[in-house]
């Protein structure tokens, strides 16, 4: 609904009987918690109710309208019930059930059909939707979608566009600070609020954890007398709200942008519940907004509170102390290597200009090459991953889906904030340059898979150690928890149990949380290390399927994705066989601009990375700040 159909209804509702409804039905939305506050959309329910109007909800949970609603009625999940739908491009997808409803939940298009006296079942809506020809039908049951149903291109001309004129992009607005509201890039409008996976994961460019912030300019905050993790308040006429602050380098001067989609107090036990007194994660900022301009409000005034707040961000773990953090700075430029387009034309292996190689005879003691040394074991494969730095955005997919692939606990905000988190890929963000506008560097980093693995050398217990293939293994039940490993790995990457996450799985009534995780993956116990294993399960379950299907041992380029790889949205990570020649990891490892990451410390990680190559427009600022960082 658009914002003056939103605002007609909330009217209609305040009239009550003499409005022109007496039921309202909701379906799968959240709009006590998520419309602009200016609607006030809570009284117009309540109004309605009171007046003799009935409220009926359908959602998943019993979130903040359920509690507002006469009745609230479970609703099934997406992967418990028929669906159909179209895509960008008008093609017609069909969705069907992977699992029985767990709830007894229902659809909403078995709810449209039962208020509308359509006794067919949701399959039966959407067969009716579908192709008539039966062969047809179980064609788009198969492949998800009805073939030849796309809308047919339109051709258009557009006119040539006038130049853009900008203002002073750097004044402040006279009537106050404008603010700009923004979905989370993780829980959206906070219909996925209480997913720990999702509160936990590190906001691409703040590294923020378990909250949102006021993000502003540092120039914006020192006009305003703001401190970096303080409390504001945010007014707009008798409306306000209060968050912390956060100064974002590069951020625009002048204004303040929030995500929304926090401070649910009906969300779940991880986001916020009232019924069991859980505190509300982060802010809900939805009563600043108003109805006719809901993504921004101009003329608000800033008031900081100073007051303290804990903001759990992880980009700064490990950073011990200051002198720490300045050595970090000076070694960037070999962390995360990049170029311009015509450094790169320049010099193609500019990545490699570093000393970043030792000789064979450098190691304290003899290395064995598997391709060529006679040993009673030769192995077949060779396994590496190869990541280009000029294609990943830094979006964390990887990190998520590495998370649900090998069953990684959350750890809670407290914990992230004494540097605990637990995932296995850490996404790192830098900022080069001014800080009013500075280049932004994103580096995904996992275990390196060493082939001279520090963390090797100091386990007492041999519990970490290298395959024959090349993959530097956990031994979960040989590890004493010393974390000598984790002292000695200069990456950083890997993970300690201090807790027991798991010690409610095998309670009663804990069926469902034992269905999330991945049965091909251990669970692990309080006091062991963790860390990538290069989906280790999924390297085993294509060796038996390549044996079952009597073809040659080696396993063919392509038939192992990690899940890392697999959710890359722009294809920048690729893993296989280093022995085979014509595998794509090969060809990404002999590229010249690949490079190892702190190779100088002669590791010689499998994992090597690609250069970033910027070539950005001459007209855009980035042009002039190119040689900001330079590589050469």
């Amino acid at each position: 609904m658009c914002a003056s159909e939103l605002k007609a209804l909330a009217d209609e509702l305040r009239k009550g009987q003499d409005g022109a409804y007496r039921n309202l039905l909701l379906l799968d939305c959240n709009p006590a918690y998520d419309l602009p506050g200016d609607l006030e959309f809570v009284g117009a329910l309540e109004g309605f109710r009171g007046a003799g109007g009935t409220v009926i909800h359908l959602g998943l949970y019993r979130d903040e309208t359920a509690g507002h609603a006469d009745w609230h009625l479970p609703m099934a999940h997406a992967f418990e019930t028929w669906a159909d739908g179209t895509a960008w491009d008008g093609t017609m997808t069909t969705g069907q059930p992977l699992i029985d409803p767990l709830y007894a939940g229902r659809s909403v298009l078995e709810m449209l059909g039962w208020w509308t006296k359509d006794e067919r079942s949701a399959k039966e809506q959407v067969r009716a939707g579908g192709p008539a020809d039966g062969k047809a039908w179980r064609r788009a049951l198969h492949d998800g979608l009805v073939a030849g149903s796309a809308a047919a291109p339109l051709q258009v001309s557009a006119k040539a566009l006038p130049a853009p004129q900008f203002g002073d992009l750097s004044a402040t607005p006279a009537d106050g600070i404008e603010v700009r509201f923004m979905p989370d890039r993780h829980i959206g409008d906070g219909r996925w609020a209480n997913l720990g996976w999702l509160q936990e994961l590190p906001d691409p460019m703040t590294k923020l954890t378990w909250d949102n912030a006021a993000m502003m300019s540092f120039a914006t905050a020192a006009s305003l007398g703001v401190e970096h993790g303080t409390m504001v308040r945010l007014s707009k006429g008798a409306r306000s709200v209060e968050v912390p602050a956060y100064l974002m380098p590069g951020h625009a001067d002048g204004c303040v942008t929030i995500a929304l989609g926090h401070g649910r107090t009906a969300a779940g036990h991880v986001a916020g519940l009232d019924d069991d007194e859980i505190e509300p994660v982060g802010f809900d900022v939805n009563p600043l907004r108003a109805h006719d301009s809901a993504s921004l409000a101009t003329g608000v005034a800033v008031e900081p509170l100073g007051k303290p707040y804990p903001l759990a961000v992880t980009q700064d773990h490990f950073a011990i102390d200051e002198i720490g953090t300045q050595g970090r700075e000076q070694r960037l430029p070999n962390l995360v290597k990049e170029g311009s387009v015509a450094e790169w034309q320049q010099e193609p292996r500019f990545a490699k200009s570093a000393a970043d190689y030792w000789g064979k005879d450098s190691n304290l003691w003899q290395e064995l090459d598997p391709e060529t040394d006679d040993r009673l074991y030769k192995p077949k494969h060779k396994w590496g991953m190869a990541i280009d730095l000029s294609s990943c955005t830094g979006c964390s997919a990887c990190t998520i889906a590495c998370q649900a692939e090998n069953n990684i606990p959350v750890v809670g905000k407290d914990q992230v904030i004494k540097g605990r988190e637990m995932h296995w890929i850490r996404m790192d963000r830098y900022f080069a340059g001014d800080p009013a506008a500075p280049k932004v560097m994103s580096q995904p980093v996992a275990c390196q898979h060493c082939e001279m693995a520090p963390c090797e050398q100091v386990c007492p217990v041999a519990a970490t150690v290298h395959s024959s293939e090349g993959l530097n293994d956990m031994v979960y039940n040989r590890c004493i928890g010393t974390r000598y490993c984790s002292n000695n790995c200069p990456y950083k990457v890997r993970r300690f149990n201090f807790f027991d996450y798991n010690e409610d799985a095998d309670q009663p009534g804990n069926e469902v949380m034992k269905m999330a995780a991945n049965p091909e993956v251990t669970v692990r116990a309080r006091g062991v290390m963790e860390k990538c294993s290069f989906c280790v399960q999924r390297i085993e379950r294509a060796r038996i399927a390549t044996r079952n299907e009597d073809r040659d041992s080696r396993i063919p380029d392509g038939t192992i994705e990690t899940a890392c790889q697999q959710s890359c949205p722009t294809g920048s990570i690729v893993f296989g066989d280093l022995m085979d020649e014509g595998s794509q990891v090969r060809k990404a490892h002999e590229n010249p601009r690949s490079y190892a990451m702190l190779a100088e410390l002669n590791n010689k990680p499998r994992n090597l990375f690609l250069a970033r190559i910027r070539n950005p427009h001459p007209a855009m600022p980035a042009a002039a700040a190119e040689e900001a960082v330079t590589h050469g």
